[in-house]
C-alpha cells in the first residue's frame, strides 16, 4: 500500500503549525512559535504563507450544536439513477440553498453523495428531505440514518498522525 503525497511546498515546520492551530486556533503566534522551535516573526510568516496557499480556511469555534437547541443529526446517503453532469449539478445547487444540510461529500460507489442534516426532529428532517427530493433532478433516492452517538469527528484528528512523516 502507498503511503498518501504530501505537498512538498510542506515541511515539518509547517506540519507542526498546522497540527498546533488544528487543535487550538486561538493559539497566540509566540505560544505557537515556542511549540515549533522558532522565532514569532517567522512562525508568523509561515502562517501567513499557509493561510495564501489555502491550508488554513480559516479559524472557527467548534460549537455544540445540541446545547444550542435540540437538534438531530441525519447521515444521508443519496443516489441519483442515471446520474449525469446537469443532475448533480440541479442537486448540489439545491443542497447548497438548504441550511439544515451541514456537510455534503460526493462519493464514489453505489451512492452519489452522503449529508448531514440537523434537524428539530423526524418530521421537520421530512420537511428538509422533502424540499431536496422535490428539485427538479428525475432518480432522486436516499436512505436515511439517524445518528445515535457522535464518536468522533474531523477536529478531533491527530493531523500529525495522519500525514506521513517528512
Amino acid at each position: 500500500m502507498s503511503r498518501p503525497r504530501l505537498d512538498p511546498a510542506l515541511d515539518a515546520v509547517d506540519l507542526k503549525i498546522l497540527a498546533a492551530l488544528q487543535r487550538d486556533g486561538r493559539t497566540s503566534k509566540t505560544r505557537l512559535a515556542a511549540l515549533v522551535n522558532l522565532s514569532p516573526t517567522p512562525c508568523g510568516v509561515r502562517i501567513q504563507r499557509l493561510e495564501k496557499a489555502g491550508f488554513i480556511r480559516g479559524y472557527h469555534a467548534d460549537v455544540e450544536l445540541h446545547r444550542l437547541a435540540s437538534l438531530t443529526r441525519f447521515r444521508v446517503t443519496i443516489g441519483i439513477e442515471g446520474s449525469t453532469n446537469a443532475k448533480a449539478r440541479r442537486l448540489e445547487a439545491a443542497l447548497a440553498q438548504i441550511p439544515n444540510i451541514i456537510e455534503c461529500d460526493k462519493v464514489l460507489g453505489d451512492v452519489d453523495y452522503i449529508l448531514t442534516v440537523v434537524a428539530r426532529d423526524v418530521s421537520h428532517y421530512q420537511e428538509i428531505i422533502d424540499k431536496l427530493v422535490s428539485v427538479d433532478v428525475e432518480g432522486i433516492s436516499y436512505i436515511t440514518y439517524p445518528v445515535s452517538k457522535v464518536l468522533k469527528r474531523a477536529v478531533d484528528m491527530s493531523l500529525l498522525k495522519v500525514i506521513p512523516d517528512r
